[in-house]
C-alpha cells in the first residue's frame, strides 16, 4: 500500500504543492484578519476582496485541473469547480 500512495505523490506536479501552501497561507490570513483583526481596516477590502477571491478561484482551478487528471470521480472534481466558478 505505501509504494501506491509515493508513487501518486511522486507523481504530483511541483506546482500543486506551491498552490496548496499559498491557499493554506490566504486561509491563516483571513482566519486571523477576521478574528482578531489582523491588519485593521487598512488592509479590510485587500483582504475580502482581492485574497479571498483570489483563493476561491485558484481552488476551482485546482478542482478543475483534477476533473482533466482524474481516472476516477472525474465528474465529481468537474461539478465542485463548476460550482466554485458560478
Amino acid at each position: 500500500m505505501e509504494t501506491t500512495e509515493s508513487a501518486r505523490k511522486a507523481a504530483r506536479p511541483w506546482w500543486l504543492n506551491v498552490v496548496w501552501a499559498g491557499l493554506g497561507a490566504a486561509i491563516v490570513v483571513l482566519l486571523a484578519h477576521g478574528l482578531f483583526g489582523f491588519g485593521g481596516e487598512a488592509t479590510h477590502d485587500f483582504l475580502e476582496n482581492w485574497v479571498s477571491d483570489a483563493a476561491v478561484w485558484v481552488t476551482a482551478f485546482v478542482c478543475l485541473a483534477g476533473a482533466a487528471h482524474a481516472e476516477r470521480s472525474r465528474a465529481a472534481w468537474f461539478i465542485v469547480g463548476a460550482a466554485l466558478v458560478s
